[in-house]
């Protein structure tokens, strides 16, 4: 959801270069880095703790639930503690947001489905309008795809822990190095043009 402006800019920037893009959950990519599949990955740093890396931005989280659902009724915003007792869905094991997603549940007596688990945040977002749980979304994901339908209301955790780090994490030994602040830098400016179109209130 980040990547394809990024990518058409990089193009622009230098027609010669050529990026392949991969997904993966979290788990996939650190094995995919470590056994040279890919040279780069887009990541919380805090998983792949061996290798170089650039911090991009802190990405906030987001909860998304069934129009019908009073309790994200008119907000932007919401405390965590609003969703006490809740049944929280999120991506299958294997990928840091289901890891941060459980932590938040704990914290308010919530559970993660074990009815479902998401193979992609698409899939997640369509099982949260369907009324089976609040789906936690992280901005670029809500900013960028969710907030464009009219089937999900969506409000902003209020948090400490309802956010992570995304990070640029590579191998040394890559022979374009000189183009890693080009690329980190078409990402910070693509997320700030994402969070301009946050509501403010």
């Amino acid at each position: 959801y980040l990547l394809p402006p990024v990518v058409k800019k990089l193009h622009q920037i230098d027609p010669q270069f050529r990026l392949v893009v991969r997904e993966g959950s979290t788990e996939q990519l650190d094995r995919m880095l470590h056994n040279h599949q890919v040279d780069i990955i887009i990541s919380t740093p805090e998983d792949h703790p061996v290798f170089p890396k650039q911090d991009l931005f802190v990405e906030k989280l987001w909860a998304a639930s069934a129009t019908d659902n009073e309790i994200l009724a008119c907000r932007q915003k919401i405390k965590l503690e609003i969703l006490a007792g809740m049944t929280f869905l999120t991506l299958e094991r294997g990928h840091r947001l289901s890891h941060i997603v459980q932590g938040l549940a704990e914290r308010v007596g919530g559970y993660v489905s074990d009815e479902y688990a998401g193979t992609s945040l698409d899939a997640v977002r369509m099982m949260s309008a369907t009324g089976a749980g609040i789906a936690v979304l992280p901005d670029v994901y809500a900013l960028s795809e969710a907030a464009r339908g009219d089937d999900i209301k969506l409000a902003r955790i209020e948090h400490d822990e309802a956010q992570r780090q995304i990070s640029m994490i590579y191998r040394n030994d890559i022979d374009y190095m000189d183009k890693i602040e080009l690329i980190c830098g078409l990402m910070k400016e693509e997320y700030q043009r994402l969070l301009a179109l946050r509501p403010s209130r």
